[in-house]
């Protein structure tokens, strides 16, 4: 049986060197760690550390219906430090907190983020908590302590609270026990 390898071509010989048969095998090998490294690292990223799949996050204005609204003169943050941290088009006002005025809002890294107005002399001042979108309405957003330790609490649509919390806005309530 004839080999029909191509370093065994009589017409590719003189330029594919004498090691070439070594040098196929050794590409050969390479692309085929390169493709287990790949396979491994795509299967690792698509698993969560118990080996289950990773729950793919809701689309913003699922998690949060007030999204999709158009923005309203209410929902501007007039504030030139915000900008860094969160997208000015994006902001609603969910209502006012013992802790100051709040608002939802995307951030800047695409992360839902809760902003509080608090007051700092005479200048108000943005605080800003931003964290990646939930991934069902069962799961909290992000919690904030206020000043004097109000909680509060930024919920996607349909999420279910106890008597400890009570709703400023569907999104947004405060912990009242």
């Amino acid at each position: 049986m004839a080999d029909t390898s191509l370093g065994s071509d009589p017409d590719l010989a003189p330029h594919l060197g004498a090691g070439s048969r070594r040098h196929q095998i050794r590409i050969v090998l390479a692309a085929g760690a390169l493709a287990l490294t790949a396979a491994s690292v795509a299967t690792h990223a698509a698993l969560a550390d118990d080996g289950q799949p990773k729950p793919q996050p809701l689309a913003p204005t699922t998690a949060f219906a007030v999204l999709a609204a158009p923005q309203q003169p209410s929902d501007v943050i007039d504030s030139p430090h915000l900008r860094y941290l969160v997208r000015p088009d994006t902001t609603r006002f969910l209502g006012e907190t013992p802790i100051g005025p709040a608002y939802l809002g995307v951030g800047i890294t695409g992360d839902a983020c809760l902003v509080t107005l608090r007051a700092q002399g005479a200048e108000i001042v943005p605080d800003t908590g931003c964290t990646p979108w939930p991934s069902d309405s069962s799961t909290a957003v992000m919690s904030g302590d206020g000043p004097r330790d109000e909680d509060v609490l930024l919920v996607p649509d349909g999420y279910q609270h106890d008597e400890a919390w009570r709703g400023i806005h569907r999104n947004l309530l405060i912990k009242v026990i």
